[in-house]
């Protein structure tokens, strides 16, 4: 049994700190010490292994022959730039489809059995395909060019559904809990469901029309798929926007939102009630400094409620705003859990917000609460609310319930605080903030019930914490201690024992918690400039100490073979005209030097493994502007190469034999 470690790519960096009194102080409470890990020597990040090109290319039709391997590498031409590699992994990790001619294998990732094989004698065979998973990995929608009949695959046994009325090529998008896929029709302008344990089809939907379609969204309860539309008017040179809802059993609603010319219609996004009786259309309309923004709520019924709509404050620009990370920031509209009203942030001006309240039931909205200097901070189950507001005494955040009952405050008379952070089921909540400035500045990590009990503040013996990441009923964070550096440590809500993760670094960035793998991650650097990241469970087990080459500043993307013992990082962003700055490098989690496969290159595609993690291909454009094709080993070196490969690429592994 293999088991393949999935990591998540690192985010962004968020900001923390905080600040207020305490009823039970924590002072110094032991730290137990990180477990044991191998010694390794740190090596710079210019002392990596390097395999320059070699100048006489290998055949690709002759690649199992010559390397003795189990797959070989299948390349579809087409007319596409070159640089985006297809990859059939599943979302879950768990499988990866494999080609031979016309044949398609399914392989377990975890066990290397092929899970099941297309052949030409089914619908879905071709030498172009295209294979769409479900979000949970559990179905595959395979289309064809050759055969236009799509078929839906059940992992776990490898029954085949067959869709023989739907077009080739014309994914949409699957419903929230996989009872239907929707298809694009186009030749028809429309969008048809079908269901996936049967192929049936269940109902067609104007889509495009004489327009665009722009924003789709699937009721929580999968009857219903809304999305908006433009469609241009001839006659007067302007164009109308609109929403239609469409229920699978065949009951549509059409209603305009707004007509003028492209640019009037912004930022538009939709959110379903939970008990999926209404939806929320939030836009902004309108031209620069005169901008407004809308709330248009409808339900199933073909109602729709009255807009709320306020302008925006000249000193805010929307694309920003909805752009900005970390995500809560600028949260949708939040319906609350019974569908009665919902809830948004309004913003008054740069500095300033409102928390709303709307009850479509009776078109009655009412301020919640006022004067913040942040947006509010929702709890998962959106029954319980954070407010951060600033006062003449210091900063302040107070606790209330959704219906604005039962404030409660959790710190007051702060100098600087962080965002409140909401366990993931909502049963706790924390933050870190500060008292005093200079030398008498006294920094405190909070946490406590939302009702106030089991609270307790934490004064130790660290200088700063940030990046407060939940772990089941533990909480894990980055502490810094002055003319020390950054470690990771993690306590227990309960018993308040703490415990550090990591090594000391001189530079710690970022902590991300995956709660699917229990693992904890993080970049770290030394003194020295040798950086790289680390792998953690919350028991303190070190599971990877991964060395990195390049610019810890710069961008990546990780790409992990299938048996977890190698990742590929894709170093740097596409270079523009005279610069080059993207690279390969093979990196491993036992803490090995890594290998520099490529550097100095101007586009790079994604890297793709074999499903047996002996061979990883990519193409790349070298600076003289010619494209290659590569294969390397785990180690770097290199399988196969050929130059000025003029053609676009689908890469796939293929079984040998």
């Amino acid at each position: 049994m293999r088991t393949r470690l999935i990591l998540p790519l690192l985010t962004l960096f968020l900001v923390t700190l905080g600040v207020t009194f305490s009823l039970l102080a924590l002072t110094n409470s032991p730290v137990t010490a990180p477990t044991p890990f191998p010694t390794v020597t740190l090596m710079p990040p210019e002392e990596v292994a390097f395999y320059p090109p070699s100048p006489t290319p290998f055949v690709l039709d002759s690649q199992c022959a010559a390397t003795g391997e189990d797959y070989e590498l299948r390349v579809a031409a087409s007319n596409l730039y070159p640089f985006a590699n297809l990859s059939n992994s599943s979302p879950d990790g768990r499988f990866t489809l494999v080609k031979k001619d016309v044949d398609v294998s399914l392989v377990n990732n975890e066990t290397g059995e092929k899970q099941f094989i297309i052949t030409e004698t089914n619908p879905s065979s071709g030498l172009e395909y295209r294979a769409h998973w479900s979000p949970d990995s559990s179905l595959v929608l395979f289309t064809a060019e050759v055969n236009p009949f799509p078929a839906i695959i059940e992992t776990a046994n490898g029954h085949i559904i067959h869709i023989p009325e739907a077009p080739a090529y014309a994914f949409n998008g699957w419903s929230p809990s996989n009872t239907y896929v929707a298809i694009e029709n186009s030749s028809l302008n429309a969008i048809e469901f079908y269901e996936t344990a049967t192929g049936k089809k269940v109902y067609t939907t104007d889509y495009w029309v004489d327009g665009w379609n722009f924003a789709n969204r699937w009721s929580p309860d999968e009857q219903w798929i809304a999305y908006t539309w433009r469609h241009e008017k001839p006659d007067s040179g302007t164009y109308e926007w609109g929403l239609t809802l469409a229920n699978v059993g065949g009951t549509e609603w059409e209603f305009p939102i707004i007509e003028g010319s492209y640019e009037e219609l912004r930022d538009h996004e939709l959110v379903w009630s939970p008990d999926s009786r209404f939806i929320t259309l939030r836009y902004i309309s309108g031209q620069e400094n005169a901008l407004t923004e809308h709330m248009a709520t409808f339900s199933m019924d073909g109602t729709r409620f009255d807009d709320l709509a306020w302008n925006v404050p000249p000193d805010v620009n929307p694309p920003e705003r909805y752009q900005q990370d970390p995500a809560p920031q600028w949260q949708p509209p939040i319906w609350e859990y019974s569908s009665q009203f919902f809830l948004d942030t309004r913003q008054v001006n740069a500095d300033t917000y409102e928390l709303i309240q709307y009850f479509p039931a009776n078109d009655g909205m009412t301020v919640v609460a006022d004067n913040l200097v942040k947006p509010a901070f929702y709890a998962s189950a959106i029954n319980q609310i954070g407010l951060y507001r600033r006062e003449d005494t210091g900063y302040r955040i107070d606790l209330i319930k959704s219906d604005g009952s039962n404030p409660l405050t959790f710190i007051e008379g702060a100098t600087d605080a962080g965002d409140p952070v909401w366990s993931p089921d909502g049963k706790w909540v924390a933050v870190v903030w500060a008292s005093g400035t200079g030398a008498n500045r006294e920094v405190t990590l909070t946490w406590m019930r939302p009702d106030g009990t089991e609270r307790r503040d934490l004064q130790a013996d660290f200088t700063d914490v940030r990046d407060l990441r939940w772990v089941g009923d533990s909480l894990a964070y980055i502490v810094w201690r002055k003319d020390e550096g950054n470690t990771v440590e993690i306590i227990d809500l309960v018993s308040a024992e703490r415990r550090s993760l990591s090594e000391t670094y001189d530079t710690l960035p970022h902590l991300d918690y995956d709660a699917s793998a229990n693992a904890l991650s993080f970049m770290w650097q030394t003194p020295e400039g040798a950086f790289g990241r680390d792998i953690y469970n919350p028991d303190g087990t070190r599971l990877s100490h991964t060395l990195m080459v390049g610019d810890m500043e710069r961008p990546f993307k990780e790409f992990w073979s299938p048996d977890g013992q190698t990742v590929a990082l894709k170093v740097g962003q596409l270079g523009y005209r005279g610069l080059y700055d993207e690279m390969l490098v093979l990196a491993y989690p036992d803490g090995r030097k890594p290998v520099l496969v490529r550097s100095g290159l101007a586009g790079l595609g994604d890297p793709l493994w074999s499903p047996d993690s002996r061979q990883l291909a990519f193409t790349q454009w070298t600076p003289n502007r010619s494209l290659t094709l590569e294969i390397v080993s785990p180690a770097g070196e290199r399988v196969y190469w050929t130059w000025n490969y003029q053609l676009s690429t689908s890469l796939e592994w293929s079984t040998c034999g």
